[in-house]
């Protein structure tokens, strides 16, 4: 939206530049759902936080509730003896939900609500994305009796779910044997570093100069787009920046076609341009579309 100003008076009309950033991260399958029975009882009972697996789900501001236990087992460990595997929500189909809290013991059937402040450990991002719940997961023969059937399902699943309360709750499994074992496995895999993609969910988009005034004569402006996780620059995931007065000449020190919207890494620098002649304000969008691949869910708050 081009528009005349006479912004402080100088010389010559000015151009503006009002950056504004806007963060939209793409939530793709993966996910937990906080769940466990207590102490090895075996009741069905659920936890306290949240995280899907359909992408239907993420997009549902509505009341979410475990309806039954999947598939899954007992485990023994520290910090206490528990049942680990899938449960299924109440969302049409059956939705399968993994947990990732074990200290908040909640009854079967209870309302859990989307809270989007809830920011998940990149790792368990990483294994719901790899390794994420559902039905008959495994794909291997796991307890050594030559075929895969319904033990190796529950393996599979009391494992997946026992490597993401590794992360979450620091949970360190002593048995049964095929599923501790299935368990190393898992965790073995998670890469290092991980892929930054799965990092967005802690990361900050800035722009630099947040703001700037330039003369007519000055017509190019030049601007950085950052995106960061603490200091740690995510520079290997798309940036697309857009402006809506004004033109993107050059990036990384080299000209381009000129365009108003452009694809750029964190850090690179970009030069913005006036060639119209007249005076306007440059609102330029920095936008992450990415797929970190948790939402997380809570109970009784609907955020």
């Amino acid at each position: 939206m081009a528009r005349q100003t006479n912004v402080r008076k100088r010389t010559g009309a000015l151009l503006g530049l009002l950056l504004v950033l806007a963060l939209v991260v793409g939530l793709l399958p993966g996910g937990a759902w906080a769940a466990a029975p207590d102490d090895g009882s075996l009741n069905k009972s659920s936890e306290d936080s949240v995280t899907l697996n359909n992408l239907q789900l993420l997009n549902n501001s509505g009341c979410l509730k475990v309806t039954s236990l999947g598939q899954g087992m007992g485990v023994t460990g520290s910090p206490r003896n528990v049942w680990a595997g899938v449960f299924i929500t109440d969302q049409g189909a059956p939705k399968y939900v993994f947990c990732f809290d074990l200290n908040n013991p909640l009854a079967q059937g209870e309302c859990y609500y989307r809270n989007q402040n809830i920011a998940l450990e990149p790792q368990v991002a990483w294994l719901m994305a790899n390794y994420p719940p559902g039905a008959n997961l495994a794909t291997k023969d796991l307890d050594g009796n030559g075929v895969v059937n319904d033990a190796d399902h529950n393996i599979e699943a009391a494992a997946r779910q026992v490597a993401i309360w590794k992360y979450t709750d620091n949970y360190v499994i002593s048995g049964p044997d095929d599923v501790k074992n299935r368990v190393i496995e898992i965790l073995g895999s998670v890469p290092s570093p991980l892929p930054q993609e799965y990092l967005l969910g802690q990361a900050r988009l800035t722009i630099e100069p947040a703001y700037e005034v330039n003369a007519l004569t000055q017509a190019e402006h030049t601007l950085t787009v950052w995106l960061k996780r603490g200091n740690e620059n995510l520079d290997e995931l798309d940036i697309t920046v857009e402006t809506n007065f004004g033109y993107f000449v050059e990036y990384a020190g080299s000209p381009i076609n000129p365009t108003t919207s452009i694809t750029v890494r964190s850090g690179v620098p970009i030069v913005l341009k006036n060639t119209s002649g007249y005076g306007g304000e440059a609102t330029v969008t920095a936008t992450v579309i990415n797929q970190p691949v948790a939402a997380a869910w809570q109970h009784g708050t609907d955020s």
